[in-house]
């Protein structure tokens, strides 16, 4: 049986930090499921496109998710900081130990600022937004993915390949995270 992923889409996400990780994902195996925290499976990105989730949040149980992945993007990050839903949902998984990987503006708006869960925490995210990660008791890196507890953070669109395969790494293995990176050509 494979290990379980999903990844939330709220109106207004971006592009690359949803689907590179969706396509890293499923090359290493995983079962990964986008989840729109709406009443629709059709969730309109930054860049306007409509994607079709596979789920709805409502309909995820909490026991089901092995781990869960926050992309970044205005209106996005802020429309999942003010689902009380979703930071509800956010809030039980991490107390269940569950790894919560987020990137660009996700770590300080979400995170941080909406749930109050990087207290203590190194992480990063999208410049500007690690304000909010230290006034929320987070310690803010600059570097392009970090990985504290049971967090995976990056910083922005152009990290979402490095943030996928660390995922890959910390939630599979080492060795398929090298595997896909050479198979993706990414070592050129």
């Amino acid at each position: 049986m494979s290990k379980k992923a999903f990844i939330l889409l709220a109106e207004g996400f971006e592009d690359v930090e949803a689907m590179t990780p969706l396509d890293v994902l499923n090359r290493a195996g995983l079962d990964v499921k986008t989840v729109s925290i709406t009443e629709s499976h059709e969730v309109v990105s930054t860049s306007k496109m409509t994607y079709k989730a596979h789920l709805l949040l409502k309909d995820v149980l909490e026991e089901e998710i092995q781990l869960l992945v926050i992309p970044g993007g205005m209106p996005g990050t802020t429309n999942i900081a003010s689902s009380e839903m979703c930071v509800d949902y956010i809030k039980a998984i991490h107390k269940k130990g569950i790894l919560i990987a987020a990137i660009c503006a996700a770590p300080g708006y979400v995170l941080a600022e909406a749930c109050g869960l990087l207290k203590g925490v190194k992480a990063c995210g999208y410049p500007g937004t690690d304000t909010k990660i230290k006034e929320n008791g987070g310690i803010p890196l600059e570097e392009p993915v970090v990985v504290d507890k049971n967090f995976i953070t990056s910083r922005s669109p152009g990290t979402a390949m490095r943030f996928a395969y660390t995922i890959v790494k910390e939630f599979v293995s080492e060795e398929k995270a090298n595997e896909l990176k050479g198979g993706m050509l990414m070592n050129l």
